[in-house]
Formats: C-alpha cells, sequence, structure tokens
C-alpha cells in the first residue's frame, strides 16, 4: 500500500493524520504516566521523545500546561483527596 493512500484512508476513517494521531495517543500516555508519578524524562522516553524539550513543547501544545506544572497540579489535588 502507498504511504499517500494509507494516510488518506487513515484520516478519513479517524479524522486525523497518521502523525497526529500518534502524537496524541502519545500524549494521552504521557499524561496517564505523570499521573501515576513517573518523572517527565521517563515519561517522555517511554512515549517515544528522546529530548526532553520537544516532549515538554507538544505536552504543553496539546494539554496547555508543561508536563511539570501538570505533575505538580496533580500531586495537590491528591493531596486534597486524601
Amino acid at each position: 500500500m502507498e504511504r499517500t493512500y494509507f494516510s488518506n484512508l487513515f484520516s478519513k476513517k479517524t479524522g486525523l493524520s497518521p502523525r497526529q494521531y500518534l502524537i496524541e495517543y502519545r500524549m494521552e500516555q504521557a499524561k496517564t504516566f505523570l499521573s501515576l508519578g513517573y518523572s517527565i524524562s521517563t515519561t517522555a522516553l517511554s512515549v517515544g521523545y528522546s529530548d526532553i524539550y520537544t516532549f515538554s513543547k507538544m505536552f504543553k501544545q496539546r494539554f496547555g500546561k508543561s508536563p511539570t506544572h501538570y505533575q505538580s497540579n496533580r500531586k495537590t489535588l491528591d493531596q486534597n483527596a486524601k
């Protein structure tokens, strides 16, 4: 199957390009890892980013806050729930 053909089929089915879909999937997984207390560097590597700067930039674009800010907010919420 040709790359362009696959990309067009994928986009029609999901509403996202394969690249956009992969980024969305990685970011959702990252959110889960950070919520579980994984470090930012471990999370970045676990979801396929070897460069923490790029990971942080993509995370902030997707969720509107840095991974550090997201993680500290989760810790605050968890402490308040106790």
